[in-house]
This record gives structure tokens, C-alpha cells and sequence, in this order.
């Protein structure tokens, strides 16, 4: 916290309790382990980085016109990053394993255009 605000107390205590109650932490792992799984069928991604559902996809090529694809055609938005080749995920925790399939697809469609 920020100084001891009670305010900011109160909402860390409440988000740990949150992610203890719904087990999120599990649900995490298992669907990073999804996803991993899913980039390693793509020939395109030459390196996965990451930990969690915070996650980075790596091509040799540089991604911008991959990114404003994904953004326009498929409204999805990926993450940026100071390595041109790097392409950020950073889905919400409660992301399910339909979203990530959902991505997936769309990745594979406008990879195919490129």
C-alpha cells in the first residue's frame, strides 16, 4: 500500500480473498499451460515468454501488421512491446479456455495473410 491507506488496504485484502474463494491461482496455471500449449502448434511462434497468463509470443518478423490485423479484422487487442517481434498477451484472470481458442483462431486466419 500507499502510506498505510486504509482505503488501499481494504481492496488488496478483498482482492486476495478473491482470488483464494474462486481458486484463481489454479485456474491460471492450468490455462497457461493451455495456451503454451496452443503457441507451440504454430510454426510462426519462434519463442514463448512469460510466466502465468501474462505471456508473449516471439516471430521472426515484426509483428505491427500482425497487431493492427488482430485489432481491425478480428477485434482483438494484443499488447506491444519494445521488441518489435514480441507480441504481449495479458487476458483477464477469469479468461476462459473458449477465449484463448477464440484467439488462437484468429491468430492462425490473419498469420495466413501475411
Amino acid at each position: 500500500t500507499f502510506g498505510g491507506n486504509h482505503l488501499a488496504c481494504a481492496a488488496g485484502i478483498a482482492v486476495l480473498d478473491v482470488l483464494e474463494k474462486e481458486n484463481l491461482m489454479y485456474e491460471v496455471n492450468e490455462l497457461s499451460a493451455y495456451f503454451i500449449a496452443e503457441a507451440q502448434k504454430i510454426s510462426q511462434v519462434k519463442k514463448i515468454k512469460g510466466r502465468g497468463l501474462m505471456l508473449g509470443l516471439e516471430f521472426d518478423f515484426e509483428v505491427g501488421e500482425l497487431r493492427k490485423k488482430m485489432i481491425y479484422e478480428k477485434h482483438i487487442f494484443t499488447g506491444g512491446a519494445n521488441n518489435k517481434h514480441l507480441l504481449r498477451i495479458l487476458p483477464p484472470l477469469i479468461v476462459k479456455k473458449q477465449h484463448i481458442d477464440t484467439f488462437f483462431e484468429a491468430l492462425k486466419d490473419v498469420l495466413q495473410t501475411l
